[in-house]
């Protein structure tokens, strides 16, 4: 469960104004059982010239503890890297991140600080079951755009963050073209919820999502209501688009 507020300055504002409005996210665990906050970074860091984050002993506003797990997608493995962070990596008092590689070839290694960047997204899973979060530069009301570009790079599949400070439902997703796919990962699972995008998926011109859920259990579904909600406020996924996508929102404060 996310919650936005946005600030200007120091004080409380009804909406987001400007440019300069700072805004912070509050990921909390609704139930004893959840265990993994889906994080997708929704704003640019007003500490760095390019708006990324630098994690090192901090998971955007959230001091990380010992055995505190971050998953960062690595397409070339079609796999996540595994971050584990530990308060004394070396006997001495080290704080780093003991990493395991999506490829499950690549030895595993330590490193000491990790780059996110606004639109990425981060399944944090707390050792202690602790909130999180997430602040930063609000996008500024208006129209803006979110270009996808599938390459050789990212292998065709790009990280996706709700843009919108409210719930992202189907008719949002106005840029979706035939065979494109959205992964969203169900902790439950321990895997992906895998939606493929049809502009006629009944024969009569009705556009809507095949759903095949991760617990590869569940029978598959189809989705058509245009109020389905795809992305929780927060929430991030992937991205597999059949080519160059830009995704135009309006946001209205």
């Amino acid at each position: 469960m996310a919650a936005l507020v946005a600030l200007t300055g120091s004080a409380l504002a009804d909406g987001v104004a400007s440019r300069n409005t700072v805004g912070y996210q509050t990921y909390s665990f609704a139930t004893a059982d959840d265990y993994m906050h889906n994080i997708g970074v929704t704003f640019k860091n007003l500490g760095s010239a390019d708006g990324s984050y630098t994690i090192t002993t901090n998971l955007f506003d959230t001091a990380l503890q010992d055995g505190d797990a971050l998953l960062i997608f690595n397409p070339a493995a079609y796999n996540y890297d595994y971050y584990t962070f530990y308060t004394d990596v070396d006997g001495n008092g080290t704080k780093a991140f003991g990493v395991m590689f999506g490829d499950l070839v690549s030895d595993d290694a330590i490193v000491y600080s990790i780059t996110i960047n606004k639109g990425d997204n981060v399944l944090f899973m707390p050792a202690g079951g602790n909130d999180a979060v997430v602040s930063g530069e609000v996008q500024a009301s208006g129209t803006a755009t979110v270009t996808f570009t599938p390459d050789d790079v990212n292998l065709g599949i790009i990280p996706i963050a709700n843009p919108f400070p409210i719930e992202t439902k189907m008719s949002d997703l106005t840029f979706l073209q035939d065979g494109d796919a959205l992964l969203i990962f169900n902790p439950a699972a321990y895997n992906y919820d895998f939606y493929t995008y049809y502009s006629d998926i009944d024969g009569n011109g009705t556009s809507g999502f095949g759903i095949m859920w991760g617990d590869l259990v569940s029978e598959d579904s189809v989705v058509t209501d245009p109020n389905t909600v795809i992305l929780a406020a927060g929430q991030g996924g992937l991205y597999m688009p059949g080519g160059d996508r830009t995704w135009t929102v309006t946001l209205n404060y």
